[in-house]
């Protein structure tokens, strides 16, 4: 069965990190600095179009 994805930009200091998941399921922002090895993450309000262009 097919659902809805959902993506997500955190940044790690001034790298960006891409996470998609199913659309009904919730980010653990704990647990994904746990995996990443960051101690911040942060979620950019603007100028997010530079990293995909």
């Amino acid at each position: 069965m097919y659902g809805i994805a959902k993506s997500i930009l955190f940044l790690v200091g001034e790298e960006p990190v891409m996470v998609v998941t199913c659309g009904d399921v919730k980010v653990s922002q704990s647990r994904l600095k746990q995996h990443l090895g960051a101690g911040y993450l942060s979620t950019p309000a603007s100028g997010v179009s530079r990293w995909f262009i």
